[in-house]
């Protein structure tokens, strides 16, 4: 047995060798990647007048919260109150919009009527929201400053404005 680990590290000691102790090693060629964007970017062609849905703020007192008047408002109870808490009223003059992340690529959230305390679902979102506090204008998934975002098949900006008679969105777009 001692003479079969003899030749098998004789073996090994052999084909181990190089043949040449001047030989330069040279490290392969890395090939050079160009960087290419993936998501094409788009330019978003309807103007966003926030102009055209204005309304009066309220400043009186605040209703306190329905957490009946819908599922959303029980089940986000605390998502809603700390957005009513830190932002108080921030949409359409007497309205707080709370919104929270609902997994990868969705926004979720709500609008509290603070006259009323009454809550209302608003437009599922997969990037962001942008809204004013004395607007009825929702940009759901709005695009940057330049008018462009990254077009994909949930990322298209979506105008929704919100109507105080029936207590719903409306999409414009």
């Amino acid at each position: 047995m001692n003479r079969l680990h003899s030749i098998v590290a004789l073996l090994i000691f052999f084909s181990c060798r190089s043949e040449t102790n001047n030989a330069v090693v040279t490290s392969p060629i890395k090939p050079q990647i160009a960087r290419v964007d993936t998501i094409p970017r788009k330019k978003f062609d309807l103007p966003i007048e926030y102009n055209n849905y204005i309304v009066d703020t309220f400043a009186g007192k605040r209703a306190s919260i329905n957490y009946d008047s819908s599922p959303t408002a029980r089940r986000f109870r605390s998502a809603i109150n700390g957005s009513i808490e830190k932002s108080g009223m921030n949409f359409a003059g007497h309205y707080n919009l709370a919104r929270w992340g609902c997994g990868t690529s969705c926004i979720n959230g709500a609008i509290t009527d603070l006259k009323t305390g009454k809550v209302y679902d608003i437009p599922v979102a997969s990037l962001d929201y942008e809204f004013r506090n004395d607007r009825r204008l929702l940009v759901v998934n709005p695009p940057d400053s330049t008018g462009y975002y990254d077009y994909c098949s949930y990322c298209e900006p979506e105008l929704w404005v919100w109507n105080e008679k029936v207590k719903k969105f409306e999409k414009l777009n």
